[in-house]
């Protein structure tokens, strides 16, 4: 299910980027990517460090969040497996810019 969440995220997001650079030169396009990559890096952080803080089940969080078998993984794996993925998917935008752009030079000039 994960997978194909990720393909159907995926095609959403290249359909976009097609449109997007097609009308628009793909330098402003990079630096858009790159300002919503920090934006996903700092929310990436903040859900991190509310785990964390969750994670130390004082009295009044025991009853009901240490209980889960979520808060109980290690926070440095999930960061580390989710993180990995986000950069996969982001190197995978950044060849994909580059490709079209090579196919919008050559198509187009």
């Amino acid at each position: 299910v994960i997978i194909l969440i990720y393909i159907y995220i995926t095609f959403f997001i290249t359909s976009i980027l097609i449109i997007i650079i097609v009308y628009i030169d793909i330098y402003i396009y990079i630096v858009i990517l790159n300002i919503f990559l920090i934006f996903i890096i700092i929310i990436i952080v903040v859900i991190i460090i509310f785990i964390k803080k969750i994670g130390f089940c004082d009295a009044l969080t025991h009853r009901f969040l240490c209980r889960l078998e979520f808060f109980k993984l290690d926070v440095h794996f999930i960061f580390q497996v989710f993180f990995k993925f986000l950069l996969n998917f982001y190197l995978f935008i950044e060849n994909l810019l580059f490709f079209l752009m090579v196919m919008k030079r050559i198509f187009i000039h």
